[in-house]
């Protein structure tokens, strides 16, 4: 669902954006997804993470942004 397609979405959006931007610096980047690979037996799971990141390099996905979550069961990543 693309912000341009939906007034709503991109007016709460803005509404959001300047609230925010009264207490601190914001920025937002379009087109963008945050990706989450979460499960109990992760910390156990030898080169799940690498899996997830092949996978999305093989679909020419690039990250941005590599993050592991405060449990180890949870690795994020930011990409376009």
């Amino acid at each position: 669902m693309a912000m341009e397609e939906h007034g709503l979405e991109k007016k709460v959006l803005e509404r959001l954006t300047k609230e925010l931007q009264k207490s601190d610096i914001i920025s937002s980047h379009h087109n963008m997804a945050i990706l989450s690979l979460i499960g109990k037996q992760m910390p156990t799971m030898v080169g799940i993470s690498g899996q997830m990141f092949q996978t999305l390099a093989q679909g020419n996905v690039n990250i941005k942004m590599i993050s592991q979550g405060a449990k180890l069961s949870t690795d994020q990543a930011i990409g376009n």
